[in-house]
């Protein structure tokens, strides 16, 4: 049975689960980024409390993510990946690391650990445009990337059948993103299916995916298996 998490429950489950914990911080602290779009809080350890948003739908290693009442943020690593499972309440330690513009914890680097409190929780799914993902302040406060987002009236460039590992430009009603449809190669529950024809709503975790710096773009819509493409 899903538990719907709102503010409140989710505070409750921070401060009743953790009262001796120390340093806890909201998700939307790691958001901040430098003028070339790097964490500022690079190399530093955080402490934070959310619920698991992908697990190992991406792969062994991940990434995941997880999300608060704020802001979403990747999690790479096996050792969590393998752990958790979508709606498990968490209580994540690690470094804060970036790989081709994406901010996560890495679990791979050290000191990082995972508390399971419960699970069965469920977010409303946050509903922003095309648009919106293109302007965010990538140079700022980073507002979508890592969350699960969805977007409404999207048409993929395609025909035939969607094929793994491959990008897909997509457009909606407010703008279109090059290569915004990221199909992962281990999501085999879309693999083989035809790629829709029409306007469809989509519901991904949003990544990033950029060579170098600054990482102003290269963000992709992940969905996670085939109930993501509505």
């Amino acid at each position: 049975m899903k538990k719907n998490v709102t503010p409140f429950s989710l505070l409750l489950i921070l401060f009743t689960t953790l009262s001796s914990a120390q340093n806890v911080v909201t998700i939307d602290s790691l958001r901040y980024n430098d003028a070339n779009g790097i964490p500022i809080g690079i190399g530093n350890t955080y402490t934070v409390t959310a619920i698991v948003t992908s697990s190992n739908q991406f792969g062994n290693s991940g990434p995941s993510s997880i999300r608060d009442f704020i802001a979403g943020v990747s999690v790479y690593g096996s050792a969590f990946t393998n752990q958790v499972n979508i709606g498990d309440s968490v209580t994540v330690i690690g470094k804060l690391a970036q790989f081709s513009g994406l901010t996560e914890i890495d679990f791979t680097l050290g000191g990082a650990s995972v508390v399971i409190h419960s699970s069965g929780h469920h977010f409303d799914t946050t509903v922003v445009t095309l648009n919106e993902i293109k302007n965010q302040q990538w140079n700022g406060y980073e507002e979508f990337e890592g969350m699960l987002v969805r977007i409404n009236n999207v048409i993929i460039q395609g025909s035939g059948n969607f094929t793994g590992g491959t990008n897909y430009t997509i457009s909606d009603p407010s703008d279109n993103l090059i290569d915004g449809l990221r199909i992962d190669d281990n999501v085999y529950s879309i693999i083989g299916t035809p790629i829709p024809s029409g306007p469809i709503d989509i519901v991904g975790v949003l990544g990033q995916y950029k060579f170098s710096a600054p990482y102003n773009s290269g963000y992709q819509l992940m969905p996670r298996f085939i109930q993501d493409l509505v």
